[in-house]
């Protein structure tokens, strides 16, 4: 009795020859072959071929192979077609990477106080005007006040003198003492005036008063005398630029409103004898 075999394979088997299967098996078994008994209701076709345990063995073996090859290729190929798809998906993020623009990267910023910026910009514009004061104005206040002081200085204020002058006429003075009735006049002038300013003052004024028609009146038409309240009380005369230095020292020793008192007395008429 022997092994039926079916005389064709299932789709996508291949073929397995016995007399290429029979070469792999051993010797002993080859010389003993084994055939299973075929079941009394399966007759034996012409059509099927009988083959041993072991050719089954071998066949199965070969189609384990074949099972194998054909899934190892597959794996292979679903990694090679991975390996072109990640390929062909690095392509297209390149393509991407260069067709899109570069990207601008915004930075968060600090969000600056008001107050502080404020206060930043007023101490800012404090220390310009400082600088400012220091470089310009300070030197020039400075000048302006050397300036100051030097004109002060040169503009000393001067003392006046105030020069009060009474007149007495011939007229007037032949008459009882307490019966006269002098005329009177002032004049105020510089303490630093010369003599011969000072005296072509006061003989103006007793001009006015004693020879009023007069171009030409001699100096020996009068006499002047002068003194100075709590200084000179005795009158002195006033005839030489020596009195009149005498004069200016006693006057200036009264601070507040230095005054002279001046006399005038007709003492002969002008261009004769009295």
């Amino acid at each position: 009795m022997g092994i039926r075999i079916p005389a064709s394979f299932p789709v996508g088997k291949k073929p397995v020859t016995i007399s290429s299967s029979l070469a792999k098996i051993p010797p002993k078994s080859a010389q003993k072959p084994v055939l299973e008994a075929l079941d009394s209701d399966d007759d034996p076709d012409d059509d099927d071929i009988y083959a041993s345990d072991e050719d089954n063995e071998i066949i199965d073996l070969a189609e384990e192979e074949e099972e194998e090859e054909e899934e190892e290729e597959g794996r292979n190929g679903k990694e090679h077609e991975e390996e072109e798809e990640e390929e062909e998906d690095e392509d297209e993020e390149a393509r991407e990477e260069e067709e899109e623009p570069p990207k601008v990267v915004v930075l968060p910023q600090k969000r600056k106080n008001k107050s502080t910026d404020h206060r930043a910009k007023s101490n800012d514009i404090f220390i310009l005007l400082n600088c400012w004061y220091l470089i310009v104005i300070l030197p020039l206040e400075k000048a302006n006040h050397a300036r100051i002081s030097e004109d002060q200085e040169d503009e000393i204020p001067i003392p006046k003198i105030t020069y009060t002058m009474t007149i007495f006429s011939l007229r007037e003075l032949s008459k009882p003492q307490a019966r006269r009735e002098p005329k009177a006049r002032f004049i105020v002038l510089p303490s630093d005036l010369v003599w011969s300013d000072v005296r072509a003052h006061i003989k103006i004024k007793a001009i006015d008063v004693l020879f009023p028609q007069q171009a030409v009146v001699d100096d020996g038409a009068f006499e002047i005398e002068f003194s100075i309240p709590r200084q000179v009380p005795t009158p002195l005369p006033l005839l030489s630029e020596d009195d009149y230095k005498y004069l200016i020292q006693n006057a200036l020793k009264l601070k507040a409103n230095p005054t002279v008192k001046i006399t005038i007395k007709e003492v002969a008429v002008n261009g004769g004898v009295p």
